[in-house]
């Protein structure tokens, strides 16, 4: 169809040796708009806070949402605290999405810096516009290393000589980094772990 605005219906004439004569079939259909057009979208676009020297990675995803194969050519972050492409802050892609059919990487935040970060993703290609630009957000804050101990049970009771009684403690990091356990120290030798 060369235009959107009406119904086409054509007559086809065909003419058969074995009847010597003509039959007309009616064909009919109607010209659409082709769309060129992308989302984009994420399970949540807010990193959320992520302590300074550490990073967390989420997945962005691009989707043809048009009636038509469209290119996804680059996808750029605006800054190095936001990374795609094994910590670069562009990919160049130069490949074609057919509609419906999506194409998906990571995207990761590392805070150089306590700070408040509102980034975008931007990406151009054979879409409406040719360019698209997707807001992301993220929170660097200081390191903090919480231990916290516990235990199932303080109190062993009374025990026999020659017998044991067993508690069960546990040690968690309450905090936003991670942390190393070097080693523990008991007081007393009638108590072990």
């Amino acid at each position: 169809p060369r235009s959107t605005l009406f119904p086409y219906t054509t007559l086809f004439r065909s003419t058969s040796n074995a009847t010597s004569g003509t039959s007309t079939i009616a064909v009919s259909g109607t010209g659409i708009a082709v769309v060129r057009t992308l989302e984009i979208s994420m399970d949540d676009s807010d990193f959320g806070d992520v302590a300074v020297g550490y990073s967390l990675t989420k997945t962005v995803t691009f989707t043809n949402t048009g009636n038509t194969t469209i290119n996804l050519n680059e996808i750029y972050t605006s800054s190095y605290n936001f990374t795609i492409n094994n910590g670069n802050t562009y990919l160049y892609l130069y490949t074609s999405l057919a509609p419906g059919k999506s194409y998906k990487t990571d995207v990761t935040f590392s805070p150089s810096v306590n700070f408040s970060y509102s980034e975008y993703i931007s990406v151009y290609g054979g879409f409406i516009n040719g360019y698209m630009q997707y807001n992301i957000t993220g929170t660097g804050v200081t390191p903090t290393r919480i231990i916290d101990i516990t235990m199932s049970g303080t109190d062993f009771g009374a025990v026999d000589a020659g017998y044991t009684s067993t508690q069960t403690m546990t040690i968690n990091n309450s905090g936003n980094a991670a942390l190393q356990i070097e080693g523990y120290h008991i007081s007393d030798a009638d108590f072990s772990a």
